[in-house]
């Protein structure tokens, strides 16, 4: 089996993330936006993220009209 390459990005605020070389998108459940998974280089935890055609890559949580229906808390009840 062949291990699949990552290659890493930095969104538009600075933040490191990989995704798969050869990435496919997915939709968001709002059905509003096409999404890639991406895994932060940080703490390895999976996060929507999308192409946008004038800030490049952006966290899909930045304009996702349902991102607080989705986005996972910690036990603080902060962004996880």
């Amino acid at each position: 089996m062949r291990k699949s390459e990552h290659v890493v990005i930095k969104l538009n605020g600075g933040v490191e993330v990989e995704i798969l070389k050869d990435f496919k998108h997915s939709s968001c459940k709002c059905g509003k936006r096409d999404i890639v998974w991406a895994i932060t280089a940080r703490n390895k935890k999976t996060m929507p993220i999308r192409k946008d055609s004038q800030k490049g890559w952006i966290s899909h949580f930045e304009d996702c009209p349902l991102a607080s229906k989705f986005r996972r808390r910690n036990q603080n009840g902060n962004d996880n």
